[in-house]
């Protein structure tokens, strides 16, 4: 049983990118609390008689500030625990802890320290509100994540046996330039294994006299895509990686 439960919380976990889904997850957290406090006023939130809507409004607020400041700015400054290729479901618990620690103080501090409940009280307040929406958030994005992973491994592999296109073409050259066009790496179809991105620079590996080799040539992800778009068998599978499926021994 504790070993099941190791392996689940070394599990890899989707971290969000993009700041829209940050923003909007967000909003939606913050928003349900809103909600929340309004329709069942938990934590003697009764008390505030006819300023309920302030008071659950500011909370809203504050939740989705704290909780958009973790999402974007922690990932900058922390950088090492941060790294999305490490980012597993224990990673991501005591990121939501810390969350909510967070959202205890600076409520706390928003009830001006009030001395009629202790800070404790705030702690409990928050986890007891907030777990279940971080929770179910938590859940049905990691289902999402890995719906989208599961359909591009579909289609790497729809492509890999439906992709005919340059078969008959005596496996052609392609040609990726650099974003000045003062450098290039030309190579046939099937010697290209992937390329990577990384700091403004992409390395493209390989296949030359049956040897990998890497090239670094500065330019963005998107551009290569775009460069090699009408080859059905490169593939963008990550932000940062695009792939040759003619070379895709095995998918997991």
């Amino acid at each position: 049983m504790i070993a099941k439960i190791k392996i689940w919380l070394l599990k890899p976990y989707p971290f969000p990118i993009i700041f829209l889904s940050k923003f909007l997850t967000s909003i939606g957290i913050g928003f349900f609390v809103f909600l929340f406090l309004l329709i069942f006023e938990p934590f003697h939130f009764c008390e505030f008689e006819n300023n309920e809507m302030y008071y659950a409004l500011w909370y809203g607020i504050i939740i989705s500030l704290v909780i958009l400041i973790n999402l974007s700015l922690f990932p900058l400054v922390f950088v090492r625990f941060f790294d999305l290729n490490k980012w597993t479901i224990y990673k991501m618990i005591l990121f939501v802890v810390e969350i909510m620690l967070v959202i205890s103080i600076s409520i706390w501090y928003f009830a001006n320290q009030s001395e009629e409940y202790p800070i404790f009280f705030y702690i409990t307040a928050t986890f007891l509100t907030g777990i279940f929406p971080l929770l179910l958030y938590l859940y049905i994005y990691e289902k999402i994540a890995t719906k989208n992973k599961v359909n591009i491994v579909k289609n790497i592999v729809k492509n890999k046996k439906l992709d005919t296109t340059h078969t008959n073409n005596n496996n052609p050259n392609i040609v990726i330039i650099d974003s000045n066009k003062k450098e290039q790496c030309t190579m046939q179809l099937n010697d290209l294994l992937y390329i990577s991105y990384e700091k403004n620079y992409v390395s493209i590996f390989y296949f030359n006299d049956k040897k990998i080799k890497e090239i670094l040539l500065r330019n963005s992800l998107r551009n290569i895509e775009l460069q090699l778009a009408e080859y059905q068998s490169i593939i963008r599978c990550h932000k940062s990686f695009i792939v040759n499926t003619n070379q895709v021994v095995e998918i997991k």
